[in-house]
This record gives structure tokens, C-alpha cells and sequence, in this order.
């Protein structure tokens, strides 16, 4: 289910206030998030760790974060 909080990387030197964050556990989900996102003409980053330096993830479209996705 989707969620709406503040991103900031570990050092909260980069964040930002997504409209939605999708946490998928499915290829099937992923698809749908990315075409969602598409449909809606909203911008969209995959967050990883979290360690990085620079404001990569920072966007006010929509999240993708993978860490329930399993496998290849």
C-alpha cells in the first residue's frame, strides 16, 4: 500500500516529500508503479541505501523503494 512520508539520506543532507511511496515485492508490481507513474506524467526514483551524497533521489512524483523485492 502506498505511503506519503519525508525521504532523507543518512545523513540528511538530501531530502524530499514524495507524493507517493511504493514499496513492491513483485516484477508485477514494479511494472504497475512504473506505468502508474507514467499514466499520471509523474516523475519517479528508486531509492537505495540511502548513502549518498548528492540529492539523486530527491522528488516530489513518486518513490520506489525495493527492499521487499526479492530475486532476480
Amino acid at each position: 500500500m502506498p505511503s506519503t512520508p519525508t525521504w532523507s539520506n543518512w545523513s540528511g543532507s538530501a531530502s524530499c516529500t514524495p507524493a507517493e511511496v511504493q514499496r513492491p515485492a513483485s516484477e508485477t508490481a514494479i511494472v504497475a508503479a512504473v506505468r502508474s507513474a507514467a499514466t499520471q506524467r509523474q516523475g519517479l526514483r528508486v531509492v537505495g541505501s540511502g548513502h549518498s551524497f548528492t540529492p539523486l533521489v530527491a522528488t516530489d512524483g513518486v518513490l520506489i523503494s525495493l527492499d521487499g523485492y526479492q530475486g532476480i
